[in-house]
């Protein structure tokens, strides 16, 4: 687990460049205390296995929800550590809009018919190299605190 914030932008816990990640609750929970950080209790989570095994099957299934949430994710953890994200090329606008779009989120589908976006095959691909990109990042900037 880690501490994830939002503000004006929106981040995780670091240090030097490393996002801090609990083997358990109550190290997470003393870490909070002795730094001062109120906690809220939400979960927010992602399957990186999953994530991993869809773009190494090749698979050609869009799940708009997940890879939405994941995308942020990802983009505010290159935030916390300085570091560069390959959706942040503008290359990417288009399909991060379909992704946005495909999640139909009610503040924003308010005429109650649902997007289904049409993915071509180019299209999967920058999903897949965003995704890969991302889960890149995330490992290489963790650090697992005893």
């Amino acid at each position: 687990m880690t501490v994830w914030y939002t503000d004006d932008k929106d981040g995780f816990i670091t240090k030097g460049r490393k996002i801090l990640f609990f083997k358990n609750y109550l190290d997470f929970k003393n870490y909070c205390i002795e730094n001062r950080i109120i906690c809220e209790e939400n979960e927010v989570s992602f399957d990186i296995d999953w994530l991993i095994h869809w773009y190494v099957s090749n698979s050609e299934e869009i799940n708009e929800k997940e890879m939405l949430d994941i995308w942020n994710i990802f983009t505010d953890l290159a935030y916390s550590i300085d570091e560069h994200f390959l959706e942040d090329q503008d290359s990417y606008n288009q399909v991060y809009s379909k992704l946005f779009y495909g999640d139909n989120l009610p503040t924003i589908n308010k005429s109650g018919k649902i997007y289904t976006p049409d993915w071509s095959e180019e299209e999967i691909e920058e999903v897949r190299a965003v995704m890969k990109n991302g889960v890149e990042l995330f490992e290489r900037s963790i650090q697992i605190v005893n």
